[in-house]
């Protein structure tokens, strides 16, 4: 019902502490499998705590992805609040978590390789495109050479040359 999704967020938006903000969307996904609209606006609230808890926000999309697939309108908005965080471990921990999902797929996969420029820390970055290697399509697509691209740019060595091995 679209009017208790809008009291129950407008009751969420109105709670002082991110910790009990975290704690009633944790506690909304684990109870429910969220509609369209619920989620939209779920995944609005959750970007609410990548400023200042987000532990909390990474808590809350590792619960998300339990809900995949999801609509395109969503996904877009998982993946802005995913583009909003600087923590690379937990950056790369929801984009590993979204790799190994059964809903993954092509346009996944090309959100997954703009969230990974987030990363800052090759191992973390390495670990994130040697996951997502082969999900990549064929040894001609833009898709590919743009992971060779983010490959090539690691300072790493080691990482580098670890990465590249999975596409060869």
């Amino acid at each position: 019902d679209e009017q208790v999704i809008e009291a129950y967020f407008q009751v969420l938006s109105g709670l002082d502490s991110d910790m009990e903000k975290y704690n009633v969307m944790l506690d909304l996904l684990n109870k429910n499998k969220l509609n369209e609209q619920a989620m939209y606006q779920l995944l609005r609230h959750v970007s609410s705590l990548t400023s200042d808890f987000q532990h909390g926000a990474g808590a809350v999309l590792r619960e998300v992805i339990q809900q995949f697939p999801l609509q395109e309108n969503n996904a877009n908005q998982f993946f802005n609040v995913i583009n909003q965080m600087d923590q690379a471990s937990t950056i790369e921990e929801l984009l590993r978590l979204v790799i190994d999902h059964p809903e993954m797929n092509d346009e996944m996969t090309i959100k997954v390789i703009e969230a990974t420029q987030k990363i800052d820390v090759d191992v973390e970055k390495a670990a994130v495109l040697v996951r997502l290697s082969p999900q990549l399509p064929g040894k001609d697509s833009s898709v590919r050479y743009v992971f060779k691209s983010m490959a090539k740019e690691l300072e790493s060595e080691y990482e580098k040359n670890r990465v590249l091995k999975t596409i060869q």
